[in-house]
């Protein structure tokens, strides 16, 4: 599992969550969205989008350890 680069966007996949980080001068961005299939009464959520902004390198590698990601190459 490794990040692939566009640009200053790395996104990475799993089986049910695509993670986008865009790296530019902080505040650095990560976009966590799930692909779901619930039902809220009538509603049906197919997805949900979570989206952080992170001002430290060192509070990104935190972020991103706890999620069980690799952190990408060019962050130091």
């Amino acid at each position: 599992m490794s990040w692939k680069k566009n640009g200053i966007k790395y996104f990475l996949e799993r089986k049910d969550v695509c993670y986008e980080l865009l790296l530019g001068s902080p505040p650095y961005i990560l976009i966590i969205t799930k692909k779901m299939n619930d039902r809220i009464g009538p509603f049906v959520i197919t997805e949900t989008n979570t989206c952080d902004f992170i001002y430290r390198t060192e509070d990104l590698k935190a972020r991103l350890t706890a999620l069980g990601l690799p952190i990408p190459e060019g962050i130091e």
